[in-house]
């Protein structure tokens, strides 16, 4: 009905990009320890806390996690399985993992075992045996930043936590890359972004020059 359109001279609005928000080495510490002391589910959520963290996983990915994918003791990894038409990836898992993981397989299986469910091939259930949702696995990460007593955030943001604390830690951008499941580079170099955010917050604290107080006299 309209001949001409009144936005044609309007520009697009410039949205500044926002940096992935993700836990310090030292909050996901307290997150941890405060999962031990979580009132229900206890080796289920530290063992699924360790495998975010190690894998970078997404939360559908942790959810479609199969127990038989999933391979412990020395050097443990796991297969995530991406479907039809995508590659499928192997992520690095560490020892830490592992422990917890064995802690929880025992609980697993009697579990498991009491809803009557022993083909349930699930990395990770509930209460009842069944395989956990995104979305519960979603309830359960803010459930226990709660309990912990640390900011509350959700499963992606420890994703972004494991990127963030590789790069600090000195691993390299393609490594990163391939552990997170990135089809692009340019993907995982928003964490490039971070890292120097994190480097010039510390900068702005300790180096004396970084102050805009002139420097003290004797």
């Amino acid at each position: 009905m309209v001949k001409e359109n009144p936005c044609d001279l309007v520009g697009s609005i410039h949205v500044p990009e926002s940096l992935p928000e993700f836990f310090t080495e030292e909050e996901f510490g307290k997150l941890l320890e405060g999962a031990k002391t979580y009132p229900r589910n206890t080796e289920r959520n530290a063992a699924l806390l360790e495998f975010i963290y190690a894998s970078g996983c997404r939360r559908e990915e942790v959810s479609n996690m199969d127990a038989d994918l999933i391979s412990y003791g020395k050097d443990p990894f796991a297969t995530v399985k991406q479907g039809k038409g995508k590659r499928d990836r192997l992520v690095l898992l560490g020892d830490r993992f592992s422990r917890a993981w064995e802690a929880y397989l025992k609980v697993r299986s009697r579990a498991l075992s009491k809803w009557e469910r022993p083909l349930e091939k699930a990395a990770f259930v509930t209460h009842d045996g069944r395989r956990m949702s995104p979305a519960a696995i979603y309830d359960v990460i803010r459930q226990l930043c709660r309990h912990a007593g640390v900011k509350v955030l959700y499963p992606h943001a420890i994703r972004h936590s494991a990127a963030t604390h590789m790069l600090n830690n000195g691993d390299n951008l393609e490594n990163i890359r391939e552990q997170l499941g990135h089809r692009s580079l340019s993907t995982t170099q928003v964490y490039l972004h971070v890292a120097l955010e994190r480097r010039r917050e510390q900068y702005r604290k300790s180096h004396p020059a970084a102050s805009s107080s002139p420097p003290a006299t004797s």
